[in-house]
C-alpha cells in the first residue's frame, strides 16, 4: 500500500496530526503503537478507511495520536493501542449492512437537486456535533434518521431568502474592508449571548450562507470603529503559556481551560500579539488556574502503569483490564491516582498492588465453550449492526449476568463477551 503519509495528492485531506515530538528526541514507537501503514495491512482495509475512522477521534483524544520513529527512522503518525482498538471495531462494524431507516449521504445529496449545497453544509456542519449520526456500511457513508429529518426539515427553511438587511461574511467583507477572519472573530464574540443574531439563509448568489441579523452587523460596525489594543497586563495567548512549561503543550492547555469557557466566558476576549494579530488572551485569573493544574502534573512512581500500557504488555483489550480494575476502584481508591504518562499527558496509573491482581486475573481465562459467541460474530451471523446487538443483550445483564463471560478468542486476545 506504501507510506503515503506527509505525501502529496488526494490523501492530504486525510492527514492527521500528531501531538508535536520534541526535536531531536523521537522515540521508536512503542509496543502495541501502530502507524496507518501497519494497521491498514494488519485488518486488510484501504489506507484512507483507517485514516477516515482515526480522524473521528482525534479531537476528543489527541493523546491517542503520537510521532514515533519507524523501522526505517522515519517519523510518523502512530495510534495508540487504545485508538487501534477503537478502530478494529469500526472496520468490523462497518462490514454489516445498514439499518433501513437509514439513507446514504449522496442520496441526501442527490435527493436535494438543486439544493445540493445546502444538505452539504447541513451535514459538514453536524459532523463535529453529532460524530453517531455517520456511520460507513458496506464503504458507503450512510446518515442516521434524526440527520435525515434534520436536512428535510431544512431544506423547507433554508430555501428562504435572508431578510433584509441580513448578510453573511462575504458582503461585510466588501462593506468594512476587512479581511474574513478578522468579521468572524468579531461577530464570534456575540453568539453566546445573542445566539438569535445567527441564522442560515439563501444568499443573493442563490447559495447557503450564515448570515448575521442587522443588530449584529451594526455591533461588529461599531467594533471596527475601535481597534484591537495590544493585551492587559497579566493576559497571556496559548503560545505564551507554554513556552515556561515543558510538560504542557496547546492541547493540554485546551483541555484545562474548556470547561471555563461557557462559565466564564470574560476569562477569553481577543488582541493584538507580537505580530499585530488578532489572537485569543486568557485573563490573569484563568492564568493562575492553569498553572495550578500544570503544578499538579507529577511523574508517576516506580511501577505504577496505565491501562492502555498494561493491556500492551498482557497483549490484552483495552476495555478488559478496565473492567478488572473497575472491581477493585470503591475498596482501594489509593490504587487510581493520575500522574504523566510517556507522552507527557496527565493519565490514571494503576498502583503495583492492583497491577499484581490484574495480571493474576487475566491468567484465569479459557477459551470459549462451544456455542458461545461474541457481539461482532452475532452481528455477522444476523446481518445486523454490531451496536444493536450489545443494545439487546444489555437487556438481560442484570436478570442472567451468568450469560455473559470473558474468553480468550482464537487469536489468544481477552475478548469481552
Amino acid at each position: 500500500m506504501g507510506n503515503r503519509e506527509g505525501g502529496e495528492g488526494p490523501q492530504g485531506e486525510y492527514k492527521l496530526k500528531a501531538q508535536e515530538a520534541k526535536p531531536g528526541k523521537v522515540e521508536r514507537a512503542p509496543e502495541g503503537w501502530l502507524n496507518n501503514n501497519e494497521l491498514s495491512k494488519k485488518l486488510n482495509t484501504r489506507f484512507k478507511a483507517i485514516l477516515r475512522i482515526a480522524k473521528t477521534y482525534q479531537v476528543i483524544h489527541p493523546e491517542w495520536f503520537q510521532e514515533y520513529r519507524d523501522n526505517k527512522n522515519k517519523t510518523l503518525t502512530f495510534y495508540s493501542p487504545e485508538l487501534v482498538e477503537a478502530i478494529s471495531e469500526k472496520v468490523e462494524e462497518e462490514k454489516l449492512p445498514a439499518p433501513a431507516d437509514w439513507l446514504t449521504t449522496k442520496r441526501l445529496l442527490r435527493e436535494a437537486g438543486a439544493l445540493g449545497g445546502t444538505v452539504e453544509k447541513i451535514i459538514e456542519r453536524h459532523k463535529p456535533l453529532h460524530p453517531e449520526w455517520f456511520r460507513f456500511f458496506n464503504k458507503q457513508e450512510y446518515a442516521h434518521p434524526d440527520l435525515v429529518a434534520l436536512v428535510n426539515k431544512g431544506l423547507e427553511s433554508q430555501q428562504q431568502k435572508a431578510p433584509k438587511g441580513w448578510q453573511f461574511d462575504e458582503q461585510l467583507i466588501v462593506l468594512l474592508n476587512l479581511p474574513k477572519r478578522t468579521i468572524n472573530l468579531l461577530a464570534e464574540r456575540y453568539r453566546a449571548t445573542h445566539p438569535e443574531w445567527f441564522r442560515n439563509y439563501v444568499g443573493d448568489d442563490g447559495k447557503l450562507h450564515e448570515h448575521y441579523h442587522p443588530q449584529l452587523v451594526s455591533a461588529v460596525q461599531n467594533d471596527c470603529k475601535t481597534p484591537f489594543e495590544k493585551s492587559p497586563p497579566g493576559w497571556m495567548n496559548k503560545n505564551q503559556l507554554s513556552k515556561p512549561f515543558s510538560n504542557a503543550t496547546g492541547s493540554v492547555i485546551e483541555r484545562i481551560v474548556r470547561p471555563h469557557r461557557t462559565t466564564k466566558p470574560e476569562w477569553f476576549k481577543n488582541f493584538l500579539d507580537g505580530t499585530n494579530k488578532i489572537t485569543e488572551f486568557f485573563h490573569p485569573d484563568l492564568i493562575s488556574l492553569i498553572k495550578r493544574e500544570i503544578a499538579n502534573r507529577v511523574e508517576a512512581p516506580e511501577g505504577w502503569m496505565t491501562n492502555g500500557a498494561l493491556a500492551t504488555e498482557e497483549k490484552v483489550s483495552f476495555s478488559v483490564v478496565t473492567r478488572i480494575a473497575k472491581s477493585y476502584r470503591e475498596n482501594h481508591p489509593e490504587w487510581f491516582k493520575v500522574f504523566l504518562d510517556k507522552k507527557r499527558e496527565n493519565s490514571e496509573h494503576y498502583h503495583p498492588d492492583l497491577i499484581t491482581l490484574i495480571k493474576a486475573e487475566l491468567q484465569k481465562f479459557e477459551f470459549p465453550p462451544e456455542g458461545w459467541m461474541v457481539s461482532f460474530e452475532l452481528g455477522r451471523l444476523f446481518k445486523v449492526n454490531y451496536s444493536a446487538i450489545q443494545r439487546r443483550a444489555n437487556v438481560y445483564r442484570e436478570s442472567h449476568p451468568e450469560w455473559y463471560k470473558q474468553f480468550r478468542d482464537k487469536s489468544k486476545r481477552v475478548m469481552l463477551e
